[in-house]
């Protein structure tokens, strides 16, 4: 019996087993996309894992190395859903209550 399964992790895996032993070639952003994707986890789940590897590499590397690691894809992302919120919230809202009381 190897060490691996006396801990209780599945031997079959080859990630568990690398990650438990430290010897895998795979990031950590790696490893938690390959677990995310293979065990159907939600978009969300995914999204937020995401989010907050943003807000690490803001903090440590700052705008310049979000860009450089992201590129203009997250900028265009948050672009995006200021706008769909604000088009929603001063826009549409208020066209339908005034709609309504007509």
């Amino acid at each position: 019996m190897n060490e691996i399964s006396a801990k209780g992790l599945n031997t079959n895996s080859s990630v568990d087993a690398d990650k438990f032993l430290g010897t895998g070639v795979s990031s950590d952003r790696e490893l938690i996309l390959k677990n995310n994707l293979s065990k159907n986890k939600s978009f969300f789940l995914t999204l937020k894992t995401l989010i907050q590897e943003v807000k690490s590499t803001f903090k440590t590397s700052g705008f310049k190395g979000v860009v450089k690691k992201y590129g203009w894809k997250i900028f265009a992302v948050f672009f995006a859903y200021y706008l769909i919120r604000d088009i929603t919230i001063y826009i549409l809202i208020p066209y339908l209550i005034v709609k309504g009381i007509s």
